[in-house]
This record gives structure tokens, sequence and C-alpha cells, in this order.
């Protein structure tokens, strides 16, 4: 069960990674000079992604080790948090400072899916998006920490 997890993670981390490079440019160029409102949307659209590949990550394991994801309206919130506890089948996946720094993408992920596009700032975007890098690499790591369990 652990090997297939092992590899259903990589993939998705593959998938996010693929979903950055796509976006390398896009991503440069608003590092300099603040993006129009194309590139704004196009940019808050891959953070969408970006979230939900994580996301993905997360309702993998839980389906795998878990036995299924939280019901509710809430079970985004709920399959976020519940990375950060032990459970008899596993312990964490994720530590709070992790934690913390995926949960400003899951707040961003509803404000998306939610407001017009003219509604988006990229003043307040702009920390997720140029620190998805980042946020990817500690993520990889308290991952691989994870599936050496």
């Amino acid at each position: 069960m652990w090997d297939e997890l092992a590899e259903e993670v990589e993939f998705e981390l593959s998938q996010i990674r693929r979903l950055l490079d796509e976006y390398e440019g896009l991503l440069q160029s608003a590092s300099e000079k603040n993006p129009g409102g194309k590139d704004t949307l196009a940019l808050a659209g891959a953070l969408h992604c970006f979230y939900n590949g994580i996301e993905n990550i997360f309702k993998r394991i839980a389906g795998k080790i878990d036995g299924g994801l939280p019901r509710n309206g809430a079970w985004h919130r709920k399959l976020l948090d519940s990375m950060t506890t032990e459970t008899p089948n596993r312990p964490a996946v994720i530590n709070p400072s992790i934690y913390a720094r995926i949960e400003e993408y899951l707040r961003f992920r509803h404000r998306f899916r939610y407001s017009y596009s003219f509604d988006l700032d990229w003043e307040e975007m702009s920390p997720l998006a140029l620190g998805c890098k980042e946020t990817l690499q500690l993520l990889e790591a308290e991952l691989n920490e994870f599936l050496k369990h």
C-alpha cells in the first residue's frame, strides 16, 4: 500500500511541477512588473490548480490510509486539518508551519471560485504566486519524510 501511495504522490507532485514550469515565464514577468488583468486571471487559475494538486495528494492519502475523505460541506478544510494529525494508521503528513502556508492557498481557492475575475487583486495574490516554488519544495520534504514511514 505504501509503495503504491508513494507512486501516486510522486505523480501528483510531477503534475504540480509541470504546472509551475508552464507558468514560469509569466511568474517571472509578474515578479518584475504587476501583471495586467488577463495575466492576473491566468495566474489566479494557476494558483487554483496548484492548491488542487496539493489537495489531490491529501485525498490520495486519506483514501488509502484514513479510509476516505471527511464528510460534509467543510471537507476541504477538514482534509487539510487532518494532514497535521497523527492517526492510528499514519504519522502526521505535514507540520504546522507548512500547514499555515497551504491554508493560504486553500483560502485563495475559495476566493477564486466565488469572485469575478475583475475582483482579483495582484497585490493580494503575489505572495502566493511568487511563493509556489518554495511551498512545493517544503511540501516535498514533508511528504518524503512521511513516506519513509
